[in-house]
């Protein structure tokens, strides 16, 4: 089931409901902002696999909210060379050397 219009109120909810999850597929899900993002890092403290291909708003900010936190995530699903994704190069360098041991699927 996609959830394509959950949003940032929602995300929260469940990031803080289910602090141990360990995989969220959240591709598609375009109405996730950075507030939504800052919840995923501050709350799923055991999230290992995160899908966010496909996705409007995954752009530097996402992608660094991410990096400063997370230290369970080991696979992002992100394309980077998608027309959804608006990512700086220094931001993806940035990212593969604070997280060399995440893995970006595309």
């Amino acid at each position: 089931m996609f959830l394509r219009s959950i949003g940032d109120e929602s995300i929260l909810e469940i990031a803080k409901g289910y602090p141990f999850l360990g995989e969220w597929d959240l591709a598609f899900c375009h109405e996730v902002k950075l507030p939504g993002w800052r919840s995923i890092k501050r709350y799923c403290t055991n999230l290992e696999i995160l899908h966010a291909s496909h996705h409007w708003n995954f752009g530097n900010c996402r992608l660094e909210a991410l990096r400063n936190g997370r230290k369970m995530l080991m696979v992002l699903y992100w394309s980077r060379d998608s027309h959804f994704a608006t990512v700086s190069g220094n931001t993806i360098k940035l990212f593969e050397t604070e997280k060399h041991r995440v893995q970006i699927q595309g």
